[in-house]
């Protein structure tokens, strides 16, 4: 823009009216000249279209606008050439400047959306001095008051009327307030209680307005005083000066705060990149632990594949010694009927008998020995099947803590942990059904033993004294099973 060097009273409508700018579309009647377009860009506007009555001034304008976000054209008699409703917000900065106002308030009208606002302003013809002079129409062009309000109620439905009144003074502020500051404002030096408004504003719409009944607006003071009173020799210089030097420390201090914000994202950078190569060792470690994880659960599923081998070929082993069993049984009961026919004939044939009945004791006490053994392999390696599978179960529960990229779904590794619970219950049930098939041998044995022991007055001296040794060998056997 022309960036100029004072301010107008207009540029306070940008302050007043920032809550509806944010992201909206503003069109604004006046000089292309003035601050207000560019403080409704700083103060959140998306897009600014300035109509300037004035042609010459609007090419002036146009050729050194630098702002993308503002575009400047002039006001003919054919108004805006845009389309209806096209606005949020227009602005008319003096209404009283314009030669057809009422033309003026039916384009602003039709240029605006239903919820948009307008707010139109114009001096009051009842001052001649003001806090920013203007060059203004004849005092009799001057809209008053009720001419102002008429012509705008009548395009629109909502009309609420503001003073602009210009506010001169100190304010004394805390340097270290505690809590919420509340404002407070006397106008005790103020004769009336407050100066005469310098313009009448009108806030106008289709709906329903909400106004600030009271808002004060700072502006710069260095700014102002030379626009109250110009020429004013060497303190006219020295305020520019100042002005000069303030917007020096300004751009100096908006530099420092880029280089600030420049050094904390690359600090933040940095400490994002720590971050990531920390969380990639972790995962690392976590992957390298997965892996062990399963070469363990593929070693533990070898060994319960072994057990269950075994276990399966001593199931085998316990069915042939039973069916062995059932032999000696179906054989053991001709013995004594044979011995009710002749007792003579016993006394020949129990020592043709004790041969064998020694012989087959001889074989089930190996038996029973050789079911003990494999009794307690098995619950070794059920003991460390146990062992494994609860050391398993610990590196499931840490790999669930700490998840890994690329690593086995736990659901599977649970999974894998409950097949191998199963397997090891398994073993623990066919040990306990061989303990007492075990048993039940043991049982029988001692059955043969004391059928053996029940015809030894007939036998000769040399298998009486066979029989005692060899008794005593079988229960040491039987205790020692017994034990395991």
């Amino acid at each position: 823009m022309t960036n100029p060097t004072t301010l107008t009273a207009a540029v306070a409508f940008a302050a007043y009216l920032e809550p509806q700018l944010e992201g909206r579309r503003v069109i604004v009647f006046g000089s292309s000249q003035s601050p207000l377009s560019e403080a409704l860009i700083e103060r959140g506007a998306r897009l600014v279209h300035v109509y300037d009555p004035d042609a010459t001034r609007t090419r002036e304008s146009a050729a050194l606008n630098t702002n993308r976000n503002i575009s400047i054209a002039p006001l003919g008699e054919g108004g805006s050439p845009v389309r209806d409703g096209a606005f949020d917000v227009a602005i008319v900065e003096n209404l009283s400047g314009i030669e057809k106002p009422a033309q003026l308030l039916v384009r602003v009208r039709r240029s605006l959306s239903p919820g948009g606002i307008a707010l139109i302003a114009s001096p009051n013809p009842d001052v001649n001095s003001r806090l920013l002079d203007i060059d203004t129409p004849a005092a009799s062009d001057v809209l008053g008051y009720y001419e102002l309000y008429d012509g705008i109620a009548a395009e629109f439905d909502e009309v609420r009327m503001v003073g602009q009144t210009p506010f001169v003074g100190y304010a004394l502020v805390d340097f270290a307030p505690e809590g919420d500051v509340e404002i407070s404002v006397d106008s005790g030096f103020v004769p009336s209680g407050a100066e005469e408004p310098d313009w009448f504003v009108a806030l106008a719409g289709q709906q329903a307005l909400e106004v600030d009944p009271f808002s004060v607006i700072q502006l710069p003071c260095l700014e102002v005083l030379p626009a109250v009173a110009p020429g004013a020799g060497d303190n006219s210089e020295l305020l520019a000066a100042q002005l000069a030097a303030r917007e020096a420390n300004e751009r100096a201090a908006g530099a420092e705060s880029q280089l600030k914000e420049k050094s904390n994202a690359q600090r933040r950078r940095q400490q994002d990149d720590g971050r990531q190569d920390e969380l990639q060792q972790k995962i690392s470690r976590l992957q390298k632990a997965v892996n062990k994880s399963e070469g363990r659960n593929t070693e533990l599923e070898g060994r319960l594949a072994t057990s269950d081998a075994r276990a399966e070929e001593l199931e085998s082993a316990v069915s042939d010694r039973e069916h062995e069993l059932k032999k000696l049984k179906s054989a053991r009961p001709s013995a004594p009927a044979q011995s009710k026919q002749k007792r003579s004939g016993a006394a020949r044939s129990v020592p043709a008998r004790s041969v064998p009945a020694r012989s087959e004791l001889d074989q089930l006490e190996t038996l029973l020995q050789e079911r003990g053994a494999a009794i307690r392999a098995l619950e070794v390696e059920l003991a460390e099947a146990v062992r494994v599978a609860e050391e398993l179960i610990v590196q499931l529960d840490t790999s669930k803590s700490r998840p890994a990229a690329n690593a086995e779904d736990p659901a599977a590794l649970r999974e894998k942990l409950n097949v191998l619970a199963a397997t090891s219950a398994r073993d623990k049930a066919d040990r306990i059904s061989a303990e007492w098939t075990a048993s039940q041998l043991l049982g029988e044995l001692e059955t043969l033993r004391r059928i053996s022991e029940s015809t030894p007055a007939v036998l000769n001296p040399s298998v009486v004294d066979e029989a005692p040794a060899t008794d005593t060998s079988a229960s040491i056997k039987t205790a020692e099973l017994s034990a395991s």
